[in-house]
């Protein structure tokens, strides 16, 4: 064992530094006692210890001035009792009973107190005449924050492991919490620990549920203004507060959400960027599509369209008035409620975004600006979905929907520049029903009251600060904006009377959609009021009613929004469109009709180019013809598999068993043998442990068999199909 290990390597310390209070008394009260001595013994004359005291405490008084008043009180305490018995002991030496007797008790009282030196320093109180308020660089504190100031530093501290100064505090308006203004320590930046703190300080202060700590930018670099919920504000209903005509969709506080903590208003700019809602049943995400429709439709240049699949549930509200009579036109210029509609109206919106693209370059020039700007001439167009996970949703089978989704992905890509956005909303932010290639290009996000915190780490990003307890009430939500962090909201709720009363002034309010972008649209857009009064009014006024004209979709069918016509019955059963239905079913749809090519919807081409339709395969079934992934068919006994197993099945796998070299494979596939793998490794495909020859080589690939039972699998709904899967492809 080496001596540094043993009892002789630890030497003894006799050095005069202190060790802790009592010892720094006992010293302190020595060098006092024989400075004393030795100067009385000498004839020093005792103004020199009145002038050393002096000296002493007014550098107290210079240094230690942030210190506090306890701290500063007890150092001037310290010098100024040192100085006065240095000058008595001068003058009448050291050996009186009462002499040693002060020494000893200012000594022990030193000691005694010693930790209210050791308190952290405090903002100091102000000045007389100065209203209460301390200069801090460009921020003040009031003198009665100093307590909570200190509390809360100390607790950041505590939690976080960060020192912090509090520079501000603020208390809110509403008398539901504070706000702190932090500057950080220097170093490496501190602020995502102090936002994944934010939790763990809401538990440490013991704040109420609905109650937290949030954190957002302060005024520059190395500040965050901590935000305080001690009253939990999210469980009252706030009322909205009342139509405000006028504004433009380019002003950031332009639509109204509803309410922070701290009584400042929850507003968004959907002027270039689209907006995702989440939230579960019963959660209050309707209510916050009503707040957005009517901040939205009150502007003086913009149109509000809705699409809701089932049975346009957010939009009858608001057409209301319409419908019986009350307003010459429906406050949402165009509402869908049913699939083909929807089809439709997303069809117009990305032919009236790519005639923008084409059209505006010299009024852009004009202005001299990049952004298309609008106006109540050029108004622009905001589509507000509803129920999305049934367009949005990852496991579409349906044709239809799945043309409805293509579609709004590709509005997200194009349609900033051009002014026609999107406000997509969906029951759940997960994967299955929200795709990442969607999620990634809405900037504005929004979820209302959820139960999992995976939801909000899905939409927000991980380890935010946020949780479900902070938003646990009906209505109540987080908003984040423009990359900015989540924070909590409750959003404004909107009576019956009050959409009623904001439709009617909307309606003789809003602009009209401009004739360029209604010729793009086309005849959907032009004949859709009819079809709107048709499919919103009840079974019973259909009776009455005249059936809208049947109107071609961009799939070339034939749609009768009243049904199956008179003469349908005549048409051969081989050219009706099979109807969508789940798997094993027979039915089949009265109301659609094939079109013959070079009809109706030839013209469409120009606006949506399809790609070319494979050759027809010359085996003899039809159910054995090769097809794309986004023509893949639901057959009867099944759900359809992905083109990626399709054209592997095509291939020829020679010997027996059936086997193909995993480089023959991929090639045969346009892919590398990597990304080969990392597709079919979801799916139950591996390649054989043991390599194989085929034509003189040995190599290892794939036996038939497995692929075969993927795709079996996938037909009998006892296996998913990953986005990544589903979503390819040959080039």
């Amino acid at each position: 064992m080496s001596k540094s290990a043993t009892g002789e390597g630890r030497r003894a310390d006799w050095s005069l530094r202190p060790r802790g209070p009592w010892s720094a008394a006992a010293l302190s009260g020595l060098g006092l006692a024989v400075a004393a001595g030795i100067g009385h013994e000498t004839g020093v004359d005792p103004l020199w210890a009145a002038a050393a005291g002096t000296v002493a405490t007014v550098g107290t008084l210079a240094v230690h001035r942030d210190a506090g008043a306890g701290p500063l009180w007890y150092r001037l305490s310290c010098c100024i009792g040192g100085g006065g018995w240095l000058t008595w002991g001068l003058a009448h030496g050291i050996w009186s009973e009462w002499t040693a007797g002060s020494l000893g008790l200012g000594l022990l009282a030193a000691a005694i107190l010693s930790p209210i030196a050791r308190r952290p320093p405090l903002p100091r109180p102000a000045a007389p005449g100065d209203g209460g308020r301390r200069a801090v660089g460009s921020a003040v504190v009031l003198r009665r924050h100093v307590r909570q100031a200190q509390e809360w530093a100390a607790r950041i501290h505590r939690v976080a492991r960060i020192r912090v100064v509090v520079d501000e505090v603020r208390d809110w308006g509403n008398g539901y919490g504070f706000s702190m203004l932090l500057q950080q320590p220097a170093g490496p930046s501190t602020t995502r620990r102090l936002v994944q703190a934010a939790e763990g300080l809401a538990e440490d202060a013991g704040l109420e549920h609905g109650c937290g700590v949030e954190f957002k930018p302060g005024p520059r670099r190395g500040t965050l203004w901590m935000l305080v919920s001690t009253v939990n504000g999210l469980a009252e209903v706030i009322p909205f507060p009342g139509i405000r005509l006028g504004g433009s969709i380019t002003d950031p506080d332009a639509i109204r959400l509803g309410q922070h903590r701290d009584g400042s208003v929850a507003t968004v700019a959907l002027r270039e960027s689209s907006m995702i809602a989440a939230g579960q049943k019963r959660s209050g995400k309707t209510g916050l599509l009503h707040d957005i429709t009517a901040d939205a439709g009150a502007l003086d240049d913009t149109v509000v369209w809705h699409m809701d699949l089932n049975g346009g549930g957010i939009s009858r509200a608001w057409l209301r008035s319409w419908l019986q009579g009350r307003t010459a036109r429906p406050a949402i210029d165009w509402a869908a409620s049913c699939p083909e509609e929807a089809l439709l109206m997303a069809h117009a919106l990305i032919a009236i975004a790519k005639d923008r693209k084409a059209t505006t370059a010299d009024l852009k020039a004009e202005h001299n600006v990049q952004l298309l700007p609008v106006s109540r001439e050029l108004p622009a167009i905001l589509l507000i979905l509803d129920e999305g996970k049934e367009v949005l949703g990852t496991k579409i089978t349906d044709a239809v929907i799945r043309e409805i989704r293509r579609r709004l992905e590709q509005l997200v890509d194009i349609g900033g520049n051009e002014a026609v956005n999107a406000v997509l909303s969906v029951l759940r932010s997960v994967s299955t029903a929200l795709s990442t290639d969607i999620l990634k290009q809405c900037s504005t996000r929004a979820t209302m009251r959820v139960s999992d915190q995976s939801e909000l780490d899905y939409l927000f990003g991980y380890r935010r600060g946020i949780t479900p307890q902070d938003a646990p009430e009906q209505g109540s939500g987080f908003l984040a904006v423009a990359g900015s962090g989540p924070r909590p909201f409750k959003a404004f709720f909107m009576r019956p009377s009050d959409i009623d009363a904001a439709a009617v002034a909307i309606a003789e309010h809003r602009p009209d959609l401009d004739a360029a972008a209604a010729a793009a649209a086309g005849e959907a857009y032009a004949t859709r009021l009819e079809r709107m009064r048709y499919l919103f009014a009840t079974p019973a006024e259909q009776q009455a009613m005249t059936a809208p004209a049947p109107i071609a979709l961009p799939t070339g069918e034939l749609w009768h929004p009243g049904g199956a016509d008179e003469g349908q019955g005549d048409v051969d059963a081989g050219e009706r469109l099979p109807t969508r239905r789940p798997p094993g079913t027979v039915e089949r749809r009265s109301h659609l009709r094939l079109l013959s090519p070079g009809g109706v919807t030839a013209h469409w081409g120009d606006l949506d180019r399809r790609r070319p339709r494979r050759p027809a395969a010359t085996h003899p079934r039809p159910a054995e013809q090769p097809l794309r992934a986004e023509h893949v068919r639901e057959v009867d006994d099944g759900r359809p598999i992905p083109e990626l197993l399709e054209r592997a099945l095509q291939l020829p796998w020679t010997g027996t068993p059936p086997r193909l070299h995993s480089e023959r494979l991929a090639a045969q596939l346009g892919l590398s043998e990597h990304e080969l793998a990392q597709l079919l490794a979801p799916l139950g495909v591996h390649p054989l442990p043991n390599a194989f020859e085929r034509g003189g080589v040995r190599r290892r690939g794939y036996a038939r068999a497995d692929v075969e039972a993927a795709a079996a699998a996938i037909r009998r709904g006892d296996l998913d199909v990953p986005e990544e899967v589903a979503s390819w492809t040959a080039a």
